[in-house]
């Protein structure tokens, strides 16, 4: 896999809608769910996603938002009818708000399926042209006892300060990635505004599936210590997802949370205590390359759909060691001390897995499920440890020694 960081100090010498439209939620696949209120309180369904719809310029325009949830993995050949779960009229100042009720018997399906985590692709069609992407929401508690939705921890600006989903913004601009004309069918649906929620929008088809090594972080020690990665027992990475237009180029990435919950947890050892060790570390995932077609819909996806297991070595990234006395974000660890990292994100790797010819982004967070230790002995005094744009107990990379 290619391998690619921001550059860092290195030793010397060393080498839409009006938000008053009515917000129409799914029925029959998706059981029947009232109408969200003006004025939200504890009992309305949670706004899975929410923003702006935009033309190329920025400016606001109307239209019509759809969401639709991710249908389950299958093998090839598998095919899936995909309802729209929400849609929303767009007024002229383009807003849009979405919400999903967690109870609903597809939608709490799909979160047990993910541990808490929901996928769904997001269209957005206005002034004769469509644009989709694919999103993942976790439910947890707010205010009152109500569930709200947050967005993926691990991916940078995906959250605001108070831990709610930041707006997304829906660009339609002709010619730009992802942005196709709608089809006759696609124009008339959206001229009724998707007055019946649970007519099909999509049959998604699995054309193939394959599990595939995925970075989910790495590892770096020196001598004179002890070091491990564990990954489990739910899976807590962000993966890259891309589509195109049917036969089209691959030219739009999303990033999509998977957290499917499993028994079992994996973890890896930086070798023996006298020896340095830096490697990126592997498991497999599930990945499906998905055809959407039907009326309304003309593209395809590649997506991972869940975590299997393993643990293998990933590349050799040794070479980033050996720095940290000469870092600003070096720190000493004195001898008969220890260090441990649950929290904060991980390295996103631009290519963490290659999958049916494409190399996609993956990213990982040091939480309850993925966590770092290490123990440093008695025979130097001073064990140094640093990060690569960050002190070691916040960066994304933990890199190791010298010892002194």
């Amino acid at each position: 896999m290619r391998y690619v960081r921001p550059a860092r100090r290195t030793r010397k010498a060393r080498g839409g809608v009006a938000l008053g439209a009515s917000v129409a939620l799914a029925t029959g696949l998706f059981g029947p769910v009232a109408r969200a209120a003006s004025t939200p309180t504890s009992s309305d369904p949670p706004i899975a996603v929410s923003g702006t719809l935009t033309d190329g310029t920025g400016a606001p325009v109307p239209g019509t938002v759809l969401l639709m949830l991710q249908p389950p993995a299958g093998p090839p050949g598998t095919t899936n009818v995909v309802p729209v779960a929400a849609s929303q009229q767009v007024g002229a100042d383009g807003r849009y708000a979405l919400a999903l009720d967690p109870t609903a018997p597809a939608v709490a399906q799909a979160l047990a399926d993910g541990n808490g985590w929901v996928t769904f692709t997001l269209v957005a069609q206005a002034q004769g042209l469509s644009v989709d992407t694919m999103l993942s929401r976790a439910y947890g508690p707010g205010p009152a006892g109500s569930l709200v939705a947050t967005n993926s921890h691990l991916t940078r600006g995906w959250r605001t300060r108070d831990g709610a989903p930041r707006p997304v913004r829906l660009e339609l601009q002709a010619g730009a990635p992802g942005v196709r004309p709608m089809s006759a069918a696609q124009r008339r649906a959206a001229a009724i505004g998707w007055s019946h929620p649970d007519e099909a929008y999509c049959d998604e088809t699995v054309l193939s599936s394959t599990s595939a090594p995925t970075v989910v972080g790495e590892l770096h020690k020196w001598k004179d210590a002890t070091a491990s990665f564990t990954y489990g027992q739910t899976a807590d990475s962000d993966i890259g997802a891309q589509s195109r237009e049917t036969n089209g180029d691959w030219t739009v990435e999303s990033a999509i949370h998977i957290s499917n919950s499993r028994s079992a947890a994996v973890s890896w050892s930086g070798g023996a205590a006298n020896s340095t060790f830096g490697r990126q570390l592997t498991s497999n995932f599930q990945y499906e390359d998905q055809l959407w077609g039907g009326a309304y819909c003309s593209f395809q996806y590649v997506r991972s759909v869940g975590w299997n297991g393993g643990a293998t070595w990933g590349g050799d990234v040794s070479t980033w060691d050996d720095q940290c006395d000469t870092s600003p974000y070096g720190d000493v660890y004195k001898a008969g001390t220890s260090l441990d990292r649950n929290s904060s994100r991980a390295h996103d790797y631009r290519t963490g897995a290659t999958v049916f010819g494409l190399g996609l982004t993956a990213q990982s967070g040091y939480s309850t499920y993925v966590k770092q230790h290490w123990s440093f002995g008695t025979a130097y005094t001073n064990h140094w440890m640093c990060g690569d744009h960050a002190h070691e107990t916040t960066s994304a990379i933990v890199y190791a020694g010298p010892d002194t």
